[in-house]
């Protein structure tokens, strides 16, 4: 006969090898988005470490009506824009051309033309720079990008434009400048 102890026990492990499976595929992830969207690599390792303790005492309440990435991504979210409320972390005026560098870790082959739309990234508005990392880097789709951010598709749809046109904006004056 398993008691009450013996299933809880049970239930436990099996959250554990999940959480382990879900940190093994998605923690890379995860880690990268919150770097971008923090701009501190140790901040960005909390606030993923956060992120699965989270997810995982909320196993309980996860109704698996939309997929564990898409959770997680919601999760994660709304912990950088939690450090943002709260201003956990420090504006530093650092080198534009060295944050693009770290943040993206392109190496000395790639164009100028993919560090010039890094340096884009870092200068729009966060709410705008969350849906591009989202849609482009992270290949999220347009429906998954309302859940994890809790908004309508128009509204991700009006944004992912108006983000796109600052970028082209900006691109058009650095390179015409050239």
């Amino acid at each position: 006969m398993v008691t009450t102890s013996d299933e809880t026990q049970m239930f436990e492990l099996n959250n554990e090898e999940y959480l382990k499976n879900i940190m093994s595929r998605y923690g890379t992830q995860l880690k990268r988005y919150a770097y971008m969207m923090v701009k501190d690599e140790h901040l960005a390792e909390d606030v993923v470490q956060k992120t699965f303790i989270n997810f995982y005492y909320s196993l309980n309440n996860y109704r698996r009506d939309s997929s564990e990435k898409n959770y997680l991504y919601t999760i994660l979210t709304n912990e950088c824009r939690q450090i943002k409320r709260k201003n956990w972390f420090r504006r530093e005026n650092r080198n534009n051309y060295e944050d693009v560098k770290n943040e993206f870790q392109y190496n000395e082959e790639d164009s100028l033309d993919k560090i010039a739309v890094a340096d884009c990234l870092a200068k729009i508005k966060p709410k705008y720079r969350e849906i591009i990392i989202l849609y482009y880097y992270q290949k999220f789709s347009v429906a998954d990008i309302s859940e994890i951010l809790n908004l309508t598709n128009s509204a991700v749809k009006s944004r992912l434009k108006y983000a796109r046109d600052s970028i082209k904006k900006y691109l058009e004056e650095v390179f015409v400048d050239e």
